[in-house]
C-alpha cells in the first residue's frame, strides 16, 4: 500500500517510497489520472467530460456560497402550506417556519403540568 515517507525511518528510500505514493494518483507524466465513475470518480480530465460521464446537464445550476436567493432553482419550493407534497423539492427556511408555525398546537403552563405528571405516572 502507498504512503509517504517516514521521517527518520526510510533513510535511502524516500524517493521510491514518494514516487509510489504520488503514483496512486497521478501517471507518470505527472498529470492526474482519470478515477473510473464506478469507482467513484468522474472518468473525465475535465468538466465537460465528467458532466457527460455522469449524466449531469450542462445548464445544470451549481448552488453557490454567494446566492442569495432560490427564486432559480427549480429544486426549491416556497410554500407555507405544503400543499405540493413534493418528494424532491425542497422547502425554504421560511416556508417551513410558516408551516410549523400555523399547524403547532400552543398549551398553556397548566396543560402542559398536567401532560408532564401523566408522563411521569
Amino acid at each position: 500500500m502507498a504512503r509517504l515517507p517516514i521521517v527518520d525511518g526510510d533513510d535511502g528510500t524516500w524517493g521510491d517510497i514518494l514516487n509510489e505514493f504520488l503514483g496512486v494518483a497521478h501517471n507518470s507524466g505527472g498529470t492526474l489520472k482519470t478515477v473510473p465513475v464506478a469507482t467513484g470518480g468522474t472518468g473525465a480530465t475535465d468538466a465537460a467530460g465528467a458532466r457527460t460521464n455522469l449524466d449531469v446537464p450542462s445548464n445544470a445550476q451549481a448552488v453557490k456560497v454567494a446566492d442569495t436567493s432560490t427564486a432559480g432553482y427549480g429544486f426549491v419550493v416556497d410554500e407555507d402550506t405544503m400543499t405540493s407534497n413534493s418528494a424532491t423539492k425542497v422547502p425554504t427556511q421560511q416556508s417551513v417556519k410558516a408551516y410549523v408555525d400555523a399547524t403547532t398546537a400552543t398549551a398553556t403552563s397548566e396543560e402542559l403540568a398536567i401532560a408532564y405528571a401523566i408522563a411521569l405516572g
